[in-house]
């Protein structure tokens, strides 16, 4: 990305509003190409490629050409692990030359040229590796309708269907089937409502709707959903916070949430591993101030929220996602000058699992915690107790022990990282337990049948290993149904066995004993029942009886 100039043109002069970005003060494009290395590419003083495990940077090969002067090459890590830099521009104006980063050699090589010199064109990575490359400038202020695609096969480019209409400064994004999704942008005069789509089995463009707000150096992202939201940019002359989201099942767009500050071109946007959005820095006008503020657009809701501010202040940085989740940003500009730091955002963690899920009330369990983004986890707390104990063995991976419950139930297990707390979900409940070690004698545990009188009353008697009061049923329970004798289907609908009359439930504190004292009926005679003991931890314990 370039920076913006302070200098406004009207719609008439068949420039830009706001003004093209002439004034290179940061370029960088950041490609991430294993998981440990990033390589930033541009005028910024990063050297290089930065070690993720350790947050270093070192110095890699330097570009054949120099890039971007008026106008920003592409970068796009190709399914051969390089890179393809292409376009961009120097001294003399627009460049059609490409070249490769090799990351095994830390060095560039020349490629097949560009049909068309361009700068601040799109390059999308297609489903089958080649690359398009659609728009951008050739010029000043001169947008171009042509296409073409790179063949890393051959090293060669061929030209393909010509969008419709010339546009530059848009975004594309590719979708879900595979086909490229052309953003809004600018074509001379004046700002572009159209939006086109790629098909790369025919290489024609053909219509995507009209976005409800035109907008130049936007931002856009395939949601996980398949959707596509689009922020911010400049529209008629201001920075917008205006948002929305095109669906290609639909093909037509709708409006969501705004963010709370207008950003304009040279703010990032980044998919995160839980779904949501990264929106920061950028400018709320043409020349500053520029944002170290970011916030954060959850799908589910349509909104957005604040999150952490970056460092520093930044416009035209890169970001790039880490296998561990965390997002790199790079270099950009506070106009001032160019900035050569770095900064991590980390991700709040996330639990997608809990094993085992359940554990005595007295705690003592050891407990596997899945999810994402557990690096320097501070603390695990299941409900509002803090685990006994626990160890990060990976980012995505901890083991804690759980503590001492005073009530049985679910509760859910949270990590906490200097990213933030994990959100609750279905997937972190962990489920507090009675110990219950079955039925004591005179009963027998199943699959043994009970042979019992008809209208005995009969004690039910187990331990649970402490005195937790008498509310420790479930509601409704326990209940008894007639199953067959021999099979043990069932033959009826469960009753409550107070129905039966008189049966209660005490607790006797020397033994540390429950008994349940079960009426029965002189109505089930030679037939089988079933009483489920429900407890209000959620578990079943089942006894069967022979009726005389």
């Amino acid at each position: 990305m370039l920076s913006l100039d302070s200098t406004r043109h009207d719609l008439g002069s068949g420039k830009p509003p706001g003004g093209l970005r002439r004034r290179v003060v940061a370029c960088v494009s950041s490609v991430l190409l294993t998981a440990a290395t990033v390589v930033a590419i541009g005028s910024v003083s990063i050297p290089g490629a930065a070690a993720a495990s350790t947050g270093s940077w070192s110095v890699t090969g330097s570009m054949i050409a120099s890039r971007s002067v008026s106008f920003a090459p592409t970068a796009t890590l190709l399914p051969s692990g390089k890179v393809l830099v292409a376009g961009g521009s120097d001294s003399s104006g627009a460049l059609a030359s490409a070249e490769l980063y090799d990351p095994a050699t830390g060095t560039w090589s020349a490629t097949g040229s560009m049909h068309v010199a361009r700068g601040d064109a799109t390059a999308t990575l297609l489903a089958d590796g080649r690359v398009l490359v659609a728009g951008g400038g050739v010029a000043t202020y001169t947008p171009t309708a042509s296409a073409e695609i790179y063949d890393p096969a051959t090293g060669t480019w061929s030209l393909t269907g010509s969008l419709a209409t010339a546009r530059m400064a848009f975004a594309a994004v590719r979708l879900a089937s595979g086909k490229v999704l052309a953003i809004s942008g600018w074509t001379g005069n004046p700002l572009l409502y159209s939006c086109e789509l790629y098909d790369p089995a025919t290489g024609t463009w053909s219509p995507a709707g009209n976005v409800i707000t035109p907008r130049l150096y936007h931002s856009a992202v395939l949601l996980k959903d398949g959707r596509v939201l689009v922020a911010g940019g400049n529209t008629y002359g201001a920075p917008t916070a205006n948002a929305e989201l095109y669906d290609p099942a639909t093909g037509t767009w709708s409006a969501t949430g705004s963010m709370s500050t207008p950003r304009t071109s040279g703010n990032s946007a980044t998919l995160l591993a839980d779904g949501r959005v990264l929106v920061a820095g950028g400018n709320t006008t043409y020349s500053g101030p520029t944002l170290a503020s970011a916030e954060l657009y959850n799908p589910s809701t349509g909104t957005w929220s604040p999150t952490a501010s970056m460092s520093v202040p930044r416009v035209s940085h890169s970001a790039t996602v880490l296998p561990n989740g965390n997002v790199l940003v790079a270099g950009g500009t506070d106009f001032s000058g160019s900035l050569a730091s770095a900064e991590l955002y980390q991700l709040g963690p996330t639990v997608t699992a809990v094993s085992p899920a359940s554990g005595p009330l007295a705690g003592s369990t050891s407990v596997t915690i899945t999810g994402s983004g557990f690096a320097g986890a501070t603390a695990v707390n299941f409900g509002s107790t803090p685990a006994s104990s626990f160890t990060a063995n990976s980012d995505t991976q901890i083991t804690a022990t759980s503590p001492a419950a005073a009530s049985a139930g679910p509760v859910d297990v949270t990590v906490t990282t200097p990213g933030g707390t994990s959100a609750t979900s279905a997937a972190d409940q962990y489920s507090y337990i009675y110990a219950f070690t079955g039925f004591q004698p005179p009963v027998a545990n199943p699959p043994t049948y009970n042979e019992v009188n008809r209208g005995q009353a009969i004690p039910l008697k187990w331990s649970l290993g402490g005195d937790y009061g008498l509310n420790i049923l479930a509601a409704g329970y326990p209940t008894v149904q007639q199953v067959s004798c021999a099979s043990g289907a069932p033959v009826n609908t469960a009753t409550e066995t107070d129905t039966a009359g008189g049966s209660g439930l005490s607790y006797d504190s020397s033994s540390g004993t429950y008994t349940y004292v079960w009426k029965t009926s002189k109505a089930w005679a030679r037939t089988c029942q079933q009483i489920d003991l429900k407890l209000s931890d959620g578990t079943d314990h089942l006894a069967l009886f022979s009726f005389k």
